[in-house]
């Protein structure tokens, strides 16, 4: 039951893959002059992104539970074969607008649409499950002199008795084989992602060089792919072990106390297959997962699973000033408020601060927050100033001086904007999922009066 976390992969002899996506759109609109100030546009989008393949089906999937038990066997899809995911040929997208102008002067347009939009999948969410068996096979070295933590490679040699094959099975801490096979895997029924858009605005012209516009802007963004983890902590599992560990007498001397505690990181997925301590006892009376064929060598997560389940809403106040050129100066200033909220921004490139994982697989609902993007207030004003010199103009119009100064112009952009949201995260997994929690807010968040609004707490060492 002693174990190392040394190991070596074994993979094919190139990583070239031809990737191809087939992709259609066949759209219908037409425009309707309603009445000589109501002009109503309309019409509908069909829209086909077919499932990424690899043309010489060097690429597989999986299409059972990976939360389930083991052992898993991986499919090769592509041409003559299922794909990675269901195709999709029912993706309408009906498109409505219109422009009134109430005063029937020219000077004021009231505007307004609805529509619907899908998105693809992107060339980097599927590229990542290349090494998908039977493509890539893990060899974990087991290692007399105790459980360590994982350490760099020392030469290990690729075993050459350890071909590579379709099937995922248990880690196996007597020979070191089967287990910590890291996935990247698809949901058999991913679907594209797509938005509702709407808005809603006015524009006067208020002058002949000053025009205002107002907008309301909104999304709503559904089945966003998110990264999550295919194999996590079952909860049935975890509340067992911890009424188990928290009996002080109990066999395996596990522990679960506010201050410490066993069931965290590897042990949840092998801590019933080892003995950190090096007394032959395993850390746990049984694991937390129902499998650990799939298990990141050295930590969470258990298997990547992209998903389509993710939501997003935005909404935005948009108000744009321009003055057109008019005396030599041009200034145009547009301000935005909005919110946006997510519980996914990205399904693998986080935010600074933030992480690709959910904190709880299980529980996609407490990752609803403010998107890493969101930005609420930003100010941007651009103008141009042109001088009234040079030749044809007021002044220093002649000779050389007249020369020298035409065509002059003086331009510049300022852009000021609130900063964007970033995730805190502690360093205990209280809720033993395999990462760590999210702080608390303990006691009153109010700056006592006379406080800065910067706020620097003591040093945690």
């Amino acid at each position: 039951m002693l174990f190392r976390s040394d190991s070596k992969s074994v993979r094919n002899g190139s990583d070239l893959r031809g990737f191809r996506q087939k992709e259609m759109g066949l759209f219908a609109q037409d425009s309707w002059k309603v009445r000589p100030n109501l002009t109503l546009d309309y019409g509908v989008r069909w829209e086909y992104y077919g499932v990424p393949f690899e043309v010489h089906n060097n690429f597989s999937n999986l299409f059972q539970d990976p939360s389930g038990q083991a052992p898993f066997t991986f499919s090769i899809v592509g041409p003559g074969a299922r794909p990675a995911w269901n195709n999709e040929y029912l993706n309408f997208e009906p498109r409505v607008g219109f422009a009134w102008d109430p005063f029937k002067d020219g000077k004021t347009s009231i505007r307004g649409a609805y529509g619907i939009f899908h998105d693809r999948v992107y060339g980097n969410l599927f590229e990542n499950a290349r090494a998908n068996p039977p493509f890539q096979q893990i060899y974990a070295n087991p290692d007399i002199a105790g459980y360590l933590p994982p350490v760099a490679l020392t030469g290990l040699a690729a075993p050459p008795t350890v071909p590579t094959t379709a099937m995922a099975v248990n880690y196996d801490p007597n020979t070191g084989l089967g287990g910590f096979v890291f996935p990247d895997l698809f949901d058999p029924n991913l679907r594209s992602p797509y938005s509702q858009n709407w808005n809603f605005g006015i524009q006067r012209q208020l002058t002949e060089s000053l025009q205002v516009e107002i907008n309301y802007v909104g999304v709503r963004g559904l089945r966003l792919f998110r990264y999550m983890d295919g194999n996590p902590p079952q909860p049935g599992l975890v509340k067992a072990l911890e009424t188990y560990c928290k009996d002080p007498n109990n066999a395996n001397g596990c522990v679960d106390s506010a201050t410490a505690s066993t069931l965290t990181s590897y042990d949840l997925y092998i801590g019933a297959d080892v003995s950190s301590n090096g007394s032959g006892i395993p850390d746990l009376p049984f694991n937390a997962v129902n499998n650990n064929a799939f298990e990141e060598n050295c930590c969470t997560p258990g298997a990547g699973l992209n998903k389509s389940i993710a939501k997003s809403y935005y909404n935005g106040l948009q108000v744009n000033v321009k003055q057109r050129l008019s005396h030599g100066v041009q200034i145009q200033g547009a301000y935005t408020w909005s919110h946006s909220l997510d519980n996914a921004s990205d399904p693998l490139d986080a935010a600074s601060g933030n992480r690709n994982l959910p904190r709880n697989s299980n529980d996609l609902n407490a990752e609803y927050g403010n998107s890493d993007f969101d930005v609420r207030h930003r100010l941007s004003i651009n103008f141009v100033y042109q001088p009234n010199s040079g030749r044809g103009r007021a002044y220093l119009n002649s000779g050389i001086a007249g020369r020298i100064m035409e065509g002059w112009s003086l331009s510049g952009i300022t852009t000021l904007q609130t900063g964007q949201p970033y995730d805190v995260f502690g360093t205990r997994d209280n809720q033993h999922t395999g990462l760590s929690d999210r702080p608390n807010v303990v006691g009153s968040t109010v700056i006592p009066a006379g406080h800065p609004r910067t706020q620097t707490g003591p040093p945690l060492s």
